[in-house]
C-alpha cells in the first residue's frame, strides 16, 4: 500500500518493538530493525514528512548512544528524537503536531484514544498505528 500524506506533515514513531524488532534496553548489540516499520519511516521521509522518534525511555547517555547507533545503523533520516522519561507520549505527540503514530503499546494507543483530538485508525499484531487527527477542517 502506498503512504500518502502531504509534505511537512509531522508522523512518529515509538522505538522498542516498532522500529526494532525487539526490546533492547538492557542489551548492548543494535537489534534487528522491523523491516515494515522501517520502510513506512523511510518512505514518509522520502515524500516530505517530518519523522521523529518518540520513546517513554529515560534521557540517559546509554539510551541515548542505542537510539544514535541504530539510527546510524539503519541509515534512518529522523528529524529528532524525544524522550518521555516513562511518561505516556500523548501529550507530546499533540505537541509536535504528529498527524500519525506508531506504537507496539496498546497502552500508549488508549492514552492517545481518550484524548478529543485522537483516534485510533490501525490495530494489528505487529503493531499498532494512531492516526491523529490535529488538523483544522
Amino acid at each position: 500500500m502506498k503512504v500518502t500524506i502531504s509534505a511537512k506533515k509531522v508522523v512518529t514513531f515509538d522505538f522498542d518493538n516498532t522500529l526494532t524488532s525487539e526490546s533492547y534496553r538492557e542489551k548492548s548489540d543494535i537489534p534487528k530493525p522491523n523491516v515494515l516499520i522501517v520502510s513506512k519511516f523511510k518512505e514518509y521521509k522520502s515524500i516530505g514528512a517530518r519523522v521523529y522518534i518518540v520513546t517513554r525511555r529515560f534521557e540517559d547517555e546509554r539510551s541515548k548512544k542505542q537510539i544514535d547507533d541504530f539510527i546510524r545503523k539503519y541509515k534512518l533520516p529522523a528529524d529528532g528524537v524525544y524522550f518521555t522519561n516513562m511518561i505516556l507520549k500523548a501529550q507530546k505527540l499533540k505537541e509536535l503536531e504528529s498527524i500519525i503514530h506508531y506504537d507496539d503499546s496498546p497502552e500508549e494507543i488508549e492514552e492517545i484514544k481518550r484524548s478529543e483530538e485522537h483516534t485510533s485508525e490501525l490495530q494489528s499484531r505487529q503493531y499498532l498505528v494512531c492516526r491523529l487527527l490535529l488538523e483544522k477542517k
